[in-house]
């Protein structure tokens, strides 16, 4: 215990350390912000929009969306189309979670009648099984109409994830590199607790870190969130937030956020135990960070790049990113083919998590503990007074030159900036065939909305509506499926 609480204070007591946590921690905050005020629909309206409609019926709400919506794009003021044009889905949404729960067992009694998935011993016919056993399980029969945008700023926060990510990194590099930096490791490995005892309570002041992190990084958002959008009931279902309507969970937005709190901790843990294990086999800060940054980038690409349903698709849930992410696993019902067998993802990525964490930490306490660990190379800064009027700078200076200039490091933050330059000039969003088939159906009926206007809107809604019919009837052919799907 002695060890570990020595072990905190000396993380704590490095000036630059608390430098860089609060500056990663500012730029998640300017970036939350920022993205905020570049929407095109203001935090105000969502909630005017929301806090009206929660007192109305039904039949009050529906009128008062259709007569703000014809306002917004008459021209004539009120709310912007994007702001009322969400709340009118959403509501849609809300308020059709019963008929949701209704077609998901319905949908999975047609894959199992349907000769093509109906081979007992095919993943499709058992995940269709389970899936809808789990959802008759769900005791949740309606959803409350709240904001969800200022808890979504919590929830789906890549750019907070990834300074998270940084700052577990930062905290893995003065644990286990600052002993070897100052020259002192192979006297701390002579004494009786020097080595494996040693490593065990790096790793534990890496754990606590992270879970702090996540407590500031998670408290920030919800603050942001509730300044802006508002948090709403955090008694209310998840279900009722943005990106879980189809969750299968009884879950409370509370319950929730503390799942967030622990998955997003234990995940941070194990990003930082990976940090550490390269730490401790390096010889150099550049070492470190070329290896960190090849070893996150690939990550990231495994998890952006495989889709859950690709022959690959093991690498994006079994992915640091993942554990990081759990929405991966509670946004909906998912079973995980293994061996042509469907498993939970909540019972098979804990599982994951648990092995790589153990195997990792066994490194790590070899790697440090053993022979293997190699000397960090000492670099002296040699610096000689040639003359009274040379200026000596401060301890940060020279920890950045030492870092930047000496160890070389500084080419690959230059090479880092010119990537991330390259990326951003040549950023394009890739657009799927819906996209074009959005375009040309706006470009034919853009301009005024008029009665003309409304009719070829209904008339392709009720359309669509009846395919849509079709292909959900048990009665429908795969043939005429294959048919529908092509139209839709």
């Amino acid at each position: 215990m002695r060890i570990l609480r020595y072990e905190l204070k000396k993380l704590f007591s490095y000036k630059s350390f608390l430098f860089i946590i609060a500056a990663v921690l500012v730029m998640s905050i300017v970036s939350t912000l920022w993205d905020i005020a570049g929407r095109h629909a203001s935090p105000d309206e969502y909630r005017q929009i929301y806090s009206a409609i929660q007192s109305m019926s039904e039949e009050e709400a529906e009128a008062y969306i259709t007569r703000q919506i014809d306002i917004a794009f008459s021209g004539e003021g009120g709310f912007s189309p994007d702001a009322i044009c969400s709340a009118r889905d959403r509501y849609a949404q809300i308020k059709g979670y019963g008929g949701f729960l209704d077609y998901i067992k319905e949908r999975c009694r047609s894959i199992t009648g349907i000769s093509f998935f109906a081979d007992e011993d095919s993943f499709a016919y058992k995940n269709a099984l389970k899936t809808e056993t789990v959802y008759d399980n769900v005791k949740i029969n309606s959803l409350p109409f709240e904001v969800s945008e200022g808890v979504e700023i919590v929830l789906f926060n890549d750019i907070s994830d990834i300074l998270l990510v940084f700052a577990i990194f930062a905290s893995a590099i003065f644990v286990f590199t600052k002993d070897k930096e100052i020259g002192i490791l192979n006297l701390l490995h002579s004494y009786r607790k020097g080595r494996g005892s040693l490593c065990i309570n790096k790793l534990l002041v890496l754990l606590i870190f992270s879970a702090l992190a996540n407590l500031v990084f998670i408290g920030a958002n919800l603050a942001i969130g509730g300044f802006t959008y508002g948090l709403g009931d955090l008694t209310r279902p998840i279900q009722s937030v943005n990106g879980f309507f189809e969750c299968s969970f009884n879950l409370s937005l509370w319950q929730y956020l503390l799942i967030t709190f622990i998955f997003k901790s234990l995940g941070g843990f194990l990003w930082g135990v990976l940090f550490a294990f390269i730490c401790s086999f390096s010889g150099n800060n550049a070492q470190i960070y070329g290896i960190s940054v090849v070893v996150a980038v690939t990550e990231v690409l495994l998890y952006t790049k495989i889709s859950t349903l690709s022959n690959y698709g093991l690498l994006h849930d079994f992915n640091l990113v993942s554990f990081i992410k759990p929405d991966n696993i509670f946004s909906t019902y998912r079973n995980i083919n293994l061996f042509n067998e469907p498993f939970n993802a909540l019972i098979v990525i804990p599982v994951v998590w648990t092995t790589l964490i153990a195997l990792l930490i066994f490194a790590v306490v070899k790697t440090f503990a053993g022979e293997k660990n190699r000397e960090y190379r000492k670099i002296f800064l040699g610096i000689r007074r040639k003359s009274i009027k040379h200026k000596v700078h401060g301890k940060l200076y020279y920890a950045f030159h030492k870092s930047l200039a000496l160890q070389k490091t500084g080419y690959l933050v230059a090479g880092w900036l010119v990537a991330v330059v390259i990326f951003h000039l040549s950023f394009t969003k890739p657009a799927d065939l819906t996209d074009y088939y959005y375009k040309d159906y706006t470009t034919d009926n853009s301009g005024a909305v008029t009665a003309q206007t409304d009719e070829v809107i209904r008339i392709d809604e009720e359309y669509f509506s009846m395919l849509h019919e079709e292909l959900m009837s048990s009665d429908t052919t795969i043939e005429r499926m294959q048919e529908i799907q092509g139209e839709l």
